[in-house]
This record gives C-alpha cells, structure tokens and sequence, in this order.
C-alpha cells in the first residue's frame, strides 16, 4: 500500500558472491531494511528482510537498463 511507502536516507549494496548483491537500507525515520537479490538461472528474486518482495527475468533487467540510458 501507499501508505508503506518510506523515503530512503541512505543504502549500502554489497555483492555477497557471483549471483547475490545486498543493499542495507535505512529508511528517513530511522528504520533498516535490506534488500537481496538473487539470481537463479534467467530470473532475479527480489527479498525485503527475507520475504519475496518481487521477481524479474534478465531479459526485463536488459531492457531496463537499455531504458535508463
């Protein structure tokens, strides 16, 4: 919902091994979080403090960055 939406202050991405990066968020009102990504095969999984927050294939990931360019 609109109303979990929070403004992030400040995020630390580490990459954990070949297929995992990490990023330590802490939120404007003090809150942590970390997000993890994991790559497994053609599709990342996206987790917020361990629960499945979304997931994307390679290919969407490509044409996203192609986008931001």
């Amino acid at each position: 919902p609109l109303a979990d939406n929070r403004v992030i202050e400040q995020g630390r991405m580490q990459q954990i091994d070949e297929n995992t990066v990490q990023m330590d968020i802490t939120y404007s009102n003090g809150e942590k979080a970390t997000l993890m990504g994991v790559r497994d095969g053609e599709f990342v999984t996206y987790y917020i403090d361990g629960e499945v927050a979304a997931q994307t294939s390679m290919d969407e990931l490509a044409a996203y960055t192609q986008n931001r360019v």
